[in-house]
């Protein structure tokens, strides 16, 4: 269950009132010079109307895709078609299947995700992994209980890695998290995740959810210079919400949650969230090149 969070609150949308500005004091103007310079601010507007100028979400959808009887499932996240994110790479479970990150192209946008066997959760080499509440990089996975984790013996690169995730003890949740560095003059707080639900069961829990992860702390309380991007599901819960081997598209609720130990000193605005969410993809696209 994600707990502690801050609401986020809606943007403002000025593309409208400013292009209705602009429209009625174009009626006034009467010179051809001024018309052609209402007619660029229109251009600029609509440009940035267009882009959203950096401060739509980056999470598009999730598709679930189960086989009969959810012998096997694959999640997968879509980031929006902006976000170009570099990060590529996949990694194997076991026999079980894989998670995977694949790379913004010009014709198909970042994604990532797992495609796992749900035999995966009586495999008896992870029964017997010492479980975990946290990720790699140190942030809490976000789960009400912790869960086994399945890593490559490299890393994908020298500063990327991806992992997986097993509730061995209640059979429901699998996840995937990829780990990136950031550069030490990054501005991003530390101890910040910032979190989007996409399915919840009828009590309102969440039941697959996404997170950006800003860096983390070491038990010294110095930064850990690395940041990520999570993916979890409750596969008991999604049996319950789409139908075996009929693909299901989940959108993100509006709203983002933020937990960690800066939750309280982080800006309350939406865009000002979305803003942070952008640079964390960011440092995500230097990291491939260092």
């Amino acid at each position: 269950m994600i707990t502690q969070v801050i609401w986020g609150t809606s943007s403002p949308k000025f593309g409208f009132n400013v292009l209705a500005y602009i429209s009625k004091m174009g009626v006034l103007m009467i010179r051809s010079r001024m018309m052609k310079l209402a007619g660029l601010l229109v251009l600029i507007v609509i440009s940035m109307a267009s882009t959203g100028c950096g401060k739509k979400g980056i999470l598009d959808h999730v598709v679930v895709t189960p086989t009969d009887n959810f012998q096997n499932v694959r999640v997968s996240l879509f980031f929006k078609s902006d976000v170009q994110l570099l990060l590529d790479g996949k990694i194997g479970v076991g026999e079980y299947g894989h998670v995977y990150m694949y790379p913004w192209t010009a014709g198909r946008p970042f994604e990532m995700g797992f495609e796992l066997k749900s035999s995966v959760f009586h495999e008896p080499g992870y029964v017997s992994l010492k479980p975990t509440m946290y990720l790699p990089n140190g942030a809490p996975i976000g789960l009400p209980y912790p869960v086994v984790e399945v890593g490559s013996e490299q890393p994908v690169t020298p500063s990327f890695d991806l992992y997986g995730y097993v509730d061995v003890e209640h059979l429901s949740w699998l996840g995937m998290a990829g780990i990136f560095e950031i550069s030490e003059n990054s501005d991003i707080p530390a101890g910040l995740t910032l979190t989007q639900v996409f399915l919840r069961d009828e009590t309102g829990v969440p039941t697959l959810f996404a997170s950006v992860l800003g860096p983390a702390f070491n038990t010294d309380g110095s930064v850990k210079q690395r940041a990520g991007l999570a993916l979890f599901a409750n596969i008991k819960a999604l049996a319950l919400k789409t139908r075996a081997g009929e693909p299901t598209i989940l959108k993100p609720e509006k709203k983002i949650y933020v937990t960690g130990p800066v939750a309280t000193d982080t800006p309350r605005n939406k865009a000002d969230l979305i803003r942070l969410q952008r640079d964390i993809i960011a440092e995500a696209n230097h990291s491939v090149g260092r």
